[in-house]
């Protein structure tokens, strides 16, 4: 990383770090402190709203309130979703989801609206034909209340 930094100032891009179902960056406080360590701008994060409930015990909420304005990109999954995740990966014990996923979105949204976050943001769901598309791109300005 240290290495491409210079190289992403140069080009202007930013090296991107997820938090992936791993031993490592368990928490939002341990992935911001992570970022932080490089002292450049150009190194930001690549938010998995999902892995943030299912790998983790802190809420996504919680994830986005510490990452911040570090954020550059979103992951949008719910592995609890009935239509959209997957059931099989949903964790026990989960309740506090809305749309009948693991993700509270309203608290997630709140956190991204404080630092004014205008981002990308992907769905990493199970694929489909263009009616099941639609209805992932509909979910998704759903969940992120955009217009």
């Amino acid at each position: 990383m240290r290495k491409a930094i210079p190289i992403a100032e140069k080009w202007g891009v930013s090296l991107c770090i997820e938090n992936v179902r791993a031993t490592f960056l368990k928490t939002g406080e341990e992935m911001a402190r992570f970022i932080d360590s490089f002292d450049s701008p150009f190194v930001r994060s690549y938010f998995d709203i999902g892995n943030s409930i299912t790998w983790t015990e802190q809420s996504a909420g919680h994830w986005a309130q510490v990452l911040g304005r570090r954020i550059y990109k979103l992951d949008i999954k719910d592995r609890g979703h009935p239509e959209f995740g997957d059931a099989k990966l949903k964790r026990a014990g989960i309740t506090t989801g809305t749309d009948g996923g693991e993700v509270n979105w309203v608290e997630v949204r709140e956190e991204l609206n404080r630092v004014s976050f205008s981002g990308w943001a992907t769905a990493e769901v199970t694929g489909g034909d263009r009616k099941r598309l639609a209805g992932i791109a509909g979910w998704m300005r759903d969940v992120l209340d955009l217009v």
